[in-house]
């Protein structure tokens, strides 16, 4: 009986730790090039074990065989990735390995909403139009389709540059994408709601225009006025200055009822 109870204890323990250890790496990939490829990797393997279960055994084969080649052309295409995988869990103490990663996406966050911040309210300052998508749940493909591809991490330097009046990425929005920027000079679909003020501009009718359709954020920056106002869920506030518009996005991305406690939206609102 201790035996057995023993082999079982065993058991459970293995399938933990490997379930602990899958987890993570998937979450180190998750927001890597890698993660795409080896999602396409993870639908072959499950493709080819329901042809084998039905008897499919040519159809079995062929997948087998290319989900084989694909575990390869993960090590090659992405080693860069992988490289920086294992430097992370080499330079993390057995404490950190667990807690490690969200901390970092918190505070790569935090960094990107304060350059945000920064670059909206030096926008402010001189009447620079601006507009600025964060993505959250809903992906933005379609909408990053139609700019020009950026890739590049947040920064108030950048954001100001892109939408100097007359160069050639001024003309539309950013999209960013946790702490990247991944497109500029992107379209978005303007509002069809009739009721807004007359005071909102096509910027401002294209910020609620995407918010209707996706739960993005969308910070504008007026060219007219140079306040800065921020869309959700269709709905505009206006008036934010540099403490507000940091709290409100930080507030919103990180505890959504916090930010719906201390900021209440109106339809049109002309705060």
């Amino acid at each position: 009986m201790i035996p057995d109870l023993w082999a079982l204890g065993k058991t459970v323990v293995e399938i933990a730790i490997l379930a602990i250890v899958i987890y993570k790496l998937i979450d180190l990939v998750s927001n890597t090039r890698a993660w795409q490829l080896l999602k396409g990797v993870l639908v072959l393997f499950f493709s080819g074990w329901l042809a084998s279960i039905f008897g499919f055994k040519i159809i079995s084969y062929l997948l087998s065989n290319i989900s084989q080649l694909l575990v390869f052309a993960i090590v090659v295409i992405f080693q860069d990735e992988l490289k920086k995988i294992l430097e992370k869990l080499g330079n993390s103490n057995i404490k950190n390995i667990f807690n490690d990663v969200s901390q970092d996406a918190r505070a790569k966050a935090n960094r990107a909403i304060e350059e945000i911040t920064e670059a909206c309210c030096n926008l402010s300052l001189t009447n620079t139009g601006a507009l600025i998508v964060i993505e959250r749940e809903i992906k933005l493909g379609e909408v990053i389709a139609t700019g020009v591809p950026i890739s590049s991490e947040v920064s108030k330097e950048l954001i100001e540059q892109m939408f100097v009046p007359n160069t050639p990425l001024h003309d539309g929005a950013i999209v960013v994408r946790e702490d990247k920027i991944l497109a500029a000079s992107c379209l978005l679909p303007l509002t069809s709601n009739v009721n807004l003020s007359k005071e909102l501009g096509t910027r401002h009718r294209a910020a609620i225009g995407l918010t209707e359709i996706s739960d993005c954020i969308v910070v504008v920056v007026s060219e007219e006025t140079g306040k800065i106002s921020v869309t959700m869920d269709g709905k505009i506030r206006r008036g934010f200055d540099r403490e507000t518009l940091c709290n409100f996005l930080k507030n919103t991305l990180f505890t959504e009822e916090e930010a719906k406690k201390r900021f209440s939206f109106k339809r049109g609102n002309k705060k």
